[in-house]
């Protein structure tokens, strides 16, 4: 993890609770019924899940420093070179791993807070749309265009029925293709809410 997107994932962690008077109200996913939490649990969960963030970080490079250290090891001891096979499933093993910590501290609420009666309905699929729409900026939409034109000038036009090729179009049509429809809804939003 990198500090920006560890910042992101921080707030995409932390929007799931909004306050409630001094205390807060948990969302799974900031569109589940409401939940209500304290102020010392809302504070428990958040330094939960960025302390997870803080050592799996450190955890995935101690990881692949075990991995690089083993691999290197082995092609001194036994004179040759580790398969590409073998560095995708300890890389793979060291993600997995990665991955199942994050989602066991992703739902620490969900999971401690199962039982506790809620306060209000789950946000319907409308209400969702909005705020994600609320969220998004033009700056985004227009890095999307600008990957579909970068992609579209990745292709080569003497070898068009290439995989690359086929990849690099695909991408291209797929970012211009979502682009333009997250545009036109961002502006239809914007100029609803006016």
């Amino acid at each position: 993890m990198f500090g920006g997107y560890e910042d992101r994932l921080r707030k995409m962690f932390a929007d799931q609770f909004e306050p409630d008077g001094d205390n807060f109200v948990y969302r799974k996913y900031t569109s589940g019924a409401p939940i209500p939490v304290s102020a010392t649990e809302h504070e428990k969960y958040i330094t939960a899940f960025n302390n997870f963030l803080k050592y799996g970080f450190w955890g995935v490079m101690g990881g692949m420093t075990v991995l690089a250290l083993l691999i290197i090891a082995y092609a001194i001891q036994t004179d040759t070179d580790v398969s590409g096979t073998a560095i995708y499933v300890g890389v793979g093993a060291i993600t997995a791993v990665y991955l199942s910590g994050y989602f066991w501290a992703w739902n620490l609420p969900a999971r401690e807070l199962r039982g506790r009666a809620t306060v209000g309905e789950a946000r319907s699929r409308a209400e969702i749309k909005q705020r994600m729409l609320a969220r998004i900026g033009y700056g985004e939409v227009v890095a999307l265009g600008v990957l579909a034109v970068v992609a579209a000038l990745k292709v080569d036009r003497n070898d068009l029925f290439s995989q690359q090729n086929a990849l690099w179009l695909t991408l291209a049509i797929v970012a211009a293709v979502i682009s333009t429809i997250m545009a036109f809804r961002k502006w239809r939003f914007d100029s609803e809410r006016k």
